[in-house]
């Protein structure tokens, strides 16, 4: 409220007010099942302030005409009673009013809080599992606003943000925290902001992630398990380490996450030595200044081989890690860019669809496949550089939202921004300004080749599916501009019969993809 009479003002002073900017996320028991919140049933809403500050907030909607405070985390450590600001290095005392203990690292909002039921020992009243909320610790302003090298190099060394936590979705307490010291399971290493949602990863099926993924701006990807009954927690303790490293420090490679992987369990005869792993996949990109053009961001498909859990011989929650080339006992060491495979040439889908013509035709084929193959077989995943596909140029293109994996293709949208930016002159509301362009990827999961021809599909056309047989990609067929400007997250439409459909800002895309439905209708009798 105290930034509304500025807001009114609308002052051209070059500063952004920031107010509540998070997306809301929501709790809802409807015990039923009939679509209306009766006796017995609630609504609760989570909002955090993204740049607006380092609250979350959680009220009550169950009566919209009537919502309740119910509580609120403030982050930090608050001021003294001089307003003097308190060591950042320290608690929030007992009884403060201006800070939430435990929370002293929580820095801007931007990660939302995600209500998730939880198999923890830390469940409040002894419960075996409960509703937590999931989110990062967020962003830190004022060490992460430029764009130099300098920030990266030092270690990330803030404190803020560099956290994971989990708190009650009722109360607000704090039931579980990640960071580097001082929480439940300390990382070391994990020195950096964690701005985005967490990936949450359910193996058994339980309805409670077993896993978690979290990218941070120091071009990390940690993966955390929590105690939740598998065969490498049956301590009940989590344990985490970090998957990969992706960022060298250098300017054009100050790689960042602030957007979530999308993870899914794969089996790759033909492409991987492992046949069974997690797919992680994930792009990089700085959303506090989309129009930078010198960091170099790519597109991950990393594979996570320990698909039965993480191991921890001395209990210290740093998962047990394999020597780089040594024995594979923990199928887990920190993957950096030399051990992904680089497909950005596609030189693999092309030698494929060379292999493929000379079959059908009945001629020899003298390629490389095979040779491509291998290379790509005795790597941990691949990736992709995010430059213009017909000159190779880096223009400054960069993930701004999750991926999506979906019937064997993954999906993510980039933004690339233009390269001037034009100072209007005379009538700003006649001036023609270029806003970048956004494109949509869709690829194969295994090998990062073309999913759809898009070259060949007019605007507004549906665009055929690579198949390998009638229709085939190569590099110019893995994107195709959507619209200017930036896009929002994509989602599919999946209907009960029928092809599902990509929704953007977009209003062509729905009708130029389609992909296979993945439901298979089920019906059962339950017996009395």
């Amino acid at each position: 409220m105290s930034v509304q009479a500025t807001l009114k003002e609308n002052q051209a002073t070059g500063e952004r007010i920031y107010g509540i900017d998070g997306t809301p996320t929501y709790w809802m028991v409807d015990k039923n099942s009939n679509g209306v919140i009766e006796s017995g049933d609630f609504v609760y809403l989570y909002i955090s302030m993204r740049s607006g500050g380092r609250n979350i907030y959680a009220l009550d909607v169950t009566t919209p005409t009537s919502p309740k405070f119910m509580w609120v985390i403030k982050g930090g450590v608050g001021v003294d009673n001089t307003g003097k600001a308190r060591d950042a290095t320290k608690s929030c005392p007992s009884g403060a009013t201006d800070c939430t203990p435990g929370y002293e690292r929580l820095g801007l909002t931007w990660s939302s809080p995600k209500p998730t039921r939880v198999k923890i020992s830390n469940c409040l009243n002894g419960k075996s599992s409960c509703v937590g909320l999931v989110f990062g610790g967020g962003y830190n302003n004022g060490a992460e606003r430029n764009d130099s090298a300098t920030y990266l190099k030092s270690g990330c060394t803030s404190n803020i943000g560099n956290a994971i936590y989990i708190a009650d979705a009722t109360t607000g307490k704090l039931l579980w925290s990640a960071s580097n010291s001082g929480a439940d399971l300390n990382l070391s290493g994990m020195n950096c902001e964690i701005p985005s949602d967490i990936g949450m990863y359910d193996d058994n099926g339980d309805g409670s992630p077993d896993s978690l993924y979290a990218g941070d701006l120091g071009g990390n990807i940690w993966r955390i398990d929590l105690n939740n009954g598998t065969a490498s927690t049956t301590t009940k303790k989590s344990l985490g380490a970090k998957l990969a490293a992706l960022s060298d420090g250098t300017v054009q490679g100050k790689r960042q996450f602030f957007y979530p992987p999308d993870v899914i369990r794969v089996k790759d005869t033909i492409y991987s030595a492992d046949e069974d792993f997690r797919l992680v996949t994930i792009t990089s990109g700085t959303r506090s200044n989309p129009l930078n053009q010198t960091i170099h961001n790519q597109f991950y498909a990393l594979r996570d081989r320990a698909v039965d859990g993480l191991n921890d011989a001395n209990n210290d929650g740093a998962a047990d890690m394999d020597v780089r080339g040594g024995a594979t006992t923990n199928k887990f060491y920190t993957l950096s860019q030399t051990d992904l495979q680089d497909v950005t040439d596609d030189v693999l889908q092309t030698e494929l669809n060379a292999k493929t013509q000379a079959a059908q035709e009945g001629k020899d084929y003298s390629g490389n496949y095979e040779a491509k193959v291998k290379e790509l077989q005795g790597k941990k995943g691949w990736y992709l550089n995010l430059q213009d596909t017909s000159t190779q140029a880096w223009k400054g293109e960069k993930g701004l939202a999750s991926p999506v994996i979906l019937d064997g293709k993954v999906f993510f949208t980039t933004y690339t921004p233009v390269s001037e930016i034009a100072v209007p002159q005379g009538d700003s509301c006649t001036t023609t300004f270029s806003d970048g362009t956004s494109k949509l990827y869709a690829l194969d999961i295994f090998m990062g080749g073309a999913a759809y021809d898009f070259s060949d599909a007019k605007p507004g056309e549906e665009a055929k599916k690579v198949d390998g047989k009638n229709t085939f990609g190569d590099a110019a067929d893995r994107s195709k501009t959507i619209k200017p400007g930036l896009t929002t997250d994509i989602q599919f439409r999946i209907p009960r019969n029928g092809t599902a459909r990509p929704m953007t800002n977009d209003p062509l895309l729905g009708r130029e993809i389609s992909v296979d439905n993945p439901l298979t209708p089920t019906f059962w009798m339950q017996d009395e």
